[in-house]
């Protein structure tokens, strides 16, 4: 290039200098400026025109001091005029190279050109200026920059560091953050000398390295907790986070990682390069919401884990989006039409954005299709000016306790329909006072019951419906419910009925305590009027203690009264006396005259043992013709005086007169007796009034005798024979015969083709003749040998069936039990194993009990029906009608045959209230699917009747008298009548 003069500047060579400019700004594409000596610019190529952003006129012929120029140096600061680069080099001769210059542009954008400004000739003449436009560089450094600074800040603020290392160098490089966590420099521990064995504590570094190891050759990331010693000797808990990086191949060619000191509890935000990793890592901790981030638009940006859950879609399905891919499209509108406005985004935003955070109830649908229920909130998210920049969603799925809400309405729906038409009562009772019983809520049924209103029952307390005497007991129990140590009660009470009579309650309650809320604490009460069945349990309790036909103390009753005086005169060694009267004729005028003549005379005799008896003494019917008479407090010769004036009171009184021939009863009285405490126990002194009066009948009846050891030998071996004939009966096989009476149908043929018997027992004489069972059964059933003679009878019972199955020719057989066996829990057992041996067909053992025997213990009777018929065995109720008490037992106990009383039998053609019973029960057994049989049928007009009324089978002398079973059972089944 030609040097210029000076002088001669004034007359510009324009041509000259353009093509030398044109062709350098060709070869450098660089703005090119040429100033005078005066610093104004002479030229200028296209360039430098383009970058500054100005014309050749406002160029040329002004210098950059001039008003309109404006620029900064590197940090920003005005650059005053001898500060440009050109003047520098005009004022020092020496050329300005790369100098950083900020020029605001006129499009009001500052450009940032690196200038270098090079002095002409000698003076020099002027000062030729290069610069380019770097603004993108200085941003882009000046962007570097900064964010290195912040990363060096967040290490030091979280107490974060960064490595990596490469595996093929084994080179590890720390970040000053590293450097400052473990406290060393760059100079005390230089990048080729630092290890990962410096990073571990040496007691860690076996299960460290063993897992970086596994995690690393897998290709996976890691994340550890270990301690470190740091420079100074201290040691510290640190988290090591790391990822392998792989090449092309898939091989891990590095590992990079943070360590995090977590030692302190204070723990701030991480490397802002690493932010969004970070964030990304909290939020999808936070499974149980779902967190949506979406743009101003709606346009999804980023979600976490909890929502994928939620909604069933991927962040990568999702980003891009909007929300409506999940939203009830229906419930979007309606919501819309209530606001007011289009169906758009601002039906999510609309009241986020003018007031504050909206938190609604919003249906959702999953990806799979499922649909439910959640509750959102939507927060807008504003830059510093206040202008919407997103809108972050948390929403959480409430569908299980929106569910749980919903089943709870419909359970308190139904338990308010439950409660208030609740055919018993119910009542809502407070626990949470000191007294706890006011009543919050009752049921019309409750209020019936006390004959009060529904309102009036409001805040009334419990214990004013209750009897003053059952109160205090209900008060305690609603205390335990109270105080939790009881979870429910149960207690029969007496209600207040408003016209001041009382009814029998079944209450029942259960707490509802909630220890956290104990002021709302309450108990739901059910109370059930009972009192028909109190009243019907009395008259079961009458009929288990008392006997039916006389309406004494029976047998059962009078051993639990002895068992109390014997108590009695232990404690307070008072005197007793027991007596058994025993009826002597009896038998005879049951022959003669008829069982309901004999019947009407033990009636009389009951009468007259009251009357002649105190208060005091306790007369029971023991059964059949016997009497028990307990007199407490009684001497043994005042228990005399007793016996002798029962004797005369019988002579005159145990006479029966009928329309042509009477019948007369006396009595064979045994006593035994104690002075102070009773030196055997009750059934030992039962034992001795019978043998004392076996020993009265023997010596010519009509008469008494006393038990007294010392004279035992008079009275006692008869009574004591007997019972070793018995138990000899029972040791050997053929001690006891069996006689059967036939069970005749009556309406036709049997159905099944049967013959059928009833068995009885007789137990053999030493001289082979039979005794009947009235002699020997009642010392059986009084020293518990009659279950051993019940089994007996079953298990030939049954031996005789399977004989006969096997003949060819099936027979059915009925077997009597006495109450003692059907009290006992093991006889469905024994049965079991007996039909083990040797099954039978079903139906072909029926085994009968007496009313009067079911009534002892009713739920036993009805535990061994239903066994006996699992067993495939007939369960036979014998002697219905005996007892008021009849029609209990179709309710309560499943059988296959009623056994009507002779009683209503005996007379039935000339008894119309007869007929009526039967017919009754025939229908009921019907309805029920029983069969029915008629026992003591005596003449033909009896069976034409009993044909009449449907009774399935009879049993009688007229139909058939008892017999040896091997005559029978070999003769085959007697015609029908």
């Amino acid at each position: 290039m030609r040097r210029l003069n000076p002088s001669t500047l004034t007359e510009p060579v324009e041509p000259d200098w353009n093509a030398a400019l044109d062709r350098a700004s060709d070869l450098l594409g660089e703005g090119v400026l040429i100033h005078a000596p005066d610093g104004s610019i002479v030229t200028s190529n296209a360039a430098a025109r383009a970058i500054l952003g100005l014309t050749t006129d406002q160029l040329h012929g002004h210098a950059p001091s001039d008003p309109g120029w404006h620029t900064v140096d590197a940090d920003g600061r005005p650059l005053a005029p001898d500060s440009y680069p050109r003047a520098v080099a005009q004022r020092t001769g020496t050329a300005q190279r790369d100098v950083l210059v900020g020029l605001h542009h006129p499009d009001g954008d500052v450009r940032w050109l690196s200038v270098t400004a090079v002095p002409m000739g000698e003076g020099p003449d002027g000062v030729v200026v290069r610069f380019a436009d770097v603004t993108a560089q200085q941003v882009f450094q000046r962007d570097l920059t900064h964010q290195a600074q912040r990363m060096a800040d967040v290490e030091e603020i979280a107490l974060l560091g960064t490595w990596e290392f490469e595996l093929r160098t084994q080179r590890l490089r720390l970040s000053d953050g590293m450097y400052r966590l473990l406290g060393h420099t760059p100079d005390s521990l230089p990048p080729e000398r630092a290890t990962f064995e410096q990073f571990v504590l040496t007691e860690d570094r076996a299960k460290v390295f063993a897992s970086l190891q596994e995690t690393v050759a897998a290709g996976l990331d890691f994340n550890l907790v270990h301690r470190i010693r740091r420079a100074d000797g201290s040691v510290g808990t640190f988290r090591v986070r790391g990822r392998p990086q792989v090449d092309d191949g898939g091989n891990v060619i590095r590992v990079v990682g943070t360590t995090q000191d977590i030692t302190e509890p204070a723990r701030m935000e991480r490397d802002l390069a690493r932010a969004r990793d970070q964030l990304r890592g909290v939020l999808d901790a936070v499974t149980e919401h779902a967190i949506v981030a979406t743009n101003p638009w709606g346009i999804i940006s980023d979600m976490n884990r909890g929502a994928e859950l939620m909604f069933g879609y991927t962040v990568e399905e999702m980003i891009g989006r909007t929300p409506g891919v999940w939203h009830d499209r229906d419930e979007v509108f309606t919501r819309a039409r209530e606001l007011g406005i289009p169906p758009s985004l601002d039906v999510f935003t609309m009241n986020a954005r003018l007031h504050a955070p909206e938190t609604r109830e919003w249906t959702f649908v999953r990806k799979d299709g499922e649909r439910r229920r959640m509750v959102m909130t939507i927060t807008v998210q504003r830059d510093d000016a206040g202008k919407v920049i997103g809108y972050i969603s948390v929403a959480r799925d409430i569908t299980e306790p929106h569910r749980a809400e919903a089943a709870r309405r419909r359970a308190e729906a139904r338990f308010r329909t439950a409660f208030d038409h609740a055919p018993i009562g119910v009542g809502l009772v407070d626990l949470s006072t000191g007294s706890p019983g006011r009543l919050l809520d009752a049921n019309r049924a409750l209020a019936l019951l006390v004959g009060r209103e529904e309102d009036e029952l409001d805040g009334m307390a419990l214990s004013t419906l209750v009897h003053p005497e059952d109160a205090p007991a209900l008060q305690d129990r609603l205390c335990d419910l109270a105080n939790q140590r009881l979870p429910s009660f149960q207690s029969e009470v007496r209600l207040m009925h408003r016209d001041g009579q009382f009814v029998w309650a079944l209450l029942g309650g259960a707490a509802d305590v909630d220890p956290d809320a104990a002021d709302e604490s309450t108990a739901v009460l059910q109370i059930l009027d009972i009192t028909e069945r109190k009243r019907f349990e009395g008259q079961l309790q009458y009929l288990a203690d008392h006997d039916p036909l006389t309406g004494m103390f029976n047998r059962r009753r009078f051993e639990e009264e002895l068992e109390r005086a014997l108590a009695h005169a232990e404690r307070y060694r008072v005197p007793g006396a027991l007596m058994v009267v025993d009826l002597d004729g009896l038998k005879a005028v049951n022959d003669t005259l008829g069982h309901a003549v004999g019947d009407e005379l033990i009636e009389r005799v009951a009468r007259l043992l009251r009357h002649s008896l105190r208060t005091s003494d306790v007369v029971a019917r023991l059964g059949g013709d016997e009497f028990g008479v307990l007199l407490p407090q009684m001497s043994g010769d005042d228990a005399v005086q007793v016996a002798e004036k029962l004797l005369e009171e019988l002579r005159d009184g145990g006479v029966v007169v009928t329309a042509n021939r009477h019948g007369r009863v006396t009595a064979s009285i045994g006593i035994t007796t104690w002075e102070g405490p009773p030196a055997h126990a009750p059934h030992e002194l039962l034992i001795q009034a019978d043998l004392a009066m076996y020993a009265a009948k023997e010596a010519g009846r009509d008469r008494y005798a006393v038990h007294d050891p010392a004279e035992h030998s008079e009275h006692e071996p008869l009574g004591t024979a007997w019972l070793d004939r018995l138990r000899d009966a029972l040791d050997v096989e053929d001690g006891f015969a069996l006689h059967a009476q036939p069970i005749v149908p009556l309406t036709a043929d049997d159905p099944e083709g049967l013959e059928r018997f009833e068995l009885l027992v007789r137990m053999r004489a030493e001289d082979g003749s039979l005794v009947p069972p009235g002699t020997f059964l009642t010392l059986a059933e009084r020293y518990d040998l009659v279950q051993q003679l019940d089994r007996w009878v079953l298990g030939r019972a049954l031996d005789l069936i399977r004989r006969r199955e096997a003949a060819g020719r099936p027979v059915s057989l009925t077997v009597n039990l006495s109450g003692r066996t059907v009290n006992d829990p093991t006889l469905a057992r024994d049965v079991e194993l007996l039909l083990r041996d040797g099954p039978i067909r079903e139906g072909a053992l029926t085994v009968e009990v007496t009313e009067t025997e079911a009534i002892v213990n009713i739920d036993r009777a009805r535990v061994l029906a239903r066994d006996l018929r699992a067993l495939g065995c007939r369960f036979a109720l014998d002697d219905f009608g005996a007892g008021f008490a009849s029609f209990y037992y179709l309710k309560h106990l499943a059988f296959d045959l009623l056994k009507i009383d002779g009683e209503f039998i005996r007379q039935l053609p000339i008894t119309p209230t007869d007929r009526l019973v039967v017919r009754a029960v025939v229908d009921i057994a019907k309805a029920m699917g029983t069969q029915t049989c008629a026992e003591f049928v005596g003449d033909d007009e009896t069976v034409e009747l009993l044909r009449d009324l449907g009774v399935d089978y009879g049993q009688g002398f007229h139909l058939g008298r008892p017999r040896p079973i091997e005559e029978l059972l070999h003769e085959g089944a007697p015609g029908s009548p």
